[in-house]
């Protein structure tokens, strides 16, 4: 996943100066961004997979299916990784082909493209927010 601020730059310069003073708030909301980002994958996976035992078995609809790293890196250059655990996760996500059991090929089945809206999502709406109100702690933190 990657995310940038374009277009605000008064906002990012900020950031990265508030970053650099205050890395671990960073870090607490980097990790925060990615559970709830975890938590809407999974409440939208609910949605999209219905009655499907094997993707169910699979944990594409738990919080258990997918797992966020530890943030690495430092200031401004802190990430974070949130990736699925099941095997199929990316044949869900991006669609596959059918096949019979000898290796003809018997049709398409459509992806979900759950994680690429969410990630749209949070790029357009979520971080923007998000990194404000982080800019808003550290300043509230500095008395500024």
């Amino acid at each position: 996943m990657d995310f940038s601020l374009n277009g605000l730059t008064d906002l990012s310069d900020a950031l990265t100066k508030a970053i650099h003073s205050y890395p671990d708030m960073a870090e607490d909301k980097l990790k925060k961004i990615a559970n709830n980002l975890k938590k809407d994958v999974v409440a939208e996976e609910k949605q999209t997979i219905k009655n499907d035992d094997t993707r169910k078995k699979n944990k594409l609809t738990t919080p258990q299916g997918f797992s966020v790293s530890k943030v690495r890196g430092y200031n401004e250059n802190i990430e974070i990784d949130f990736s699925a655990k099941s095997k199929i996760f990316h044949l869900v996500e991006n669609g596959h082909e059918q096949t019979t059991k000898d290796g003809k090929k018997v049709g398409w089945v459509k992806g979900n493209f759950v994680v690429k809206k969410l990630r749209i999502q949070y790029a357009e709406f979520v971080m923007p927010f998000e990194m404000d109100q982080l800019l808003k702690d550290i300043m509230k933190a500095c008395d500024l």
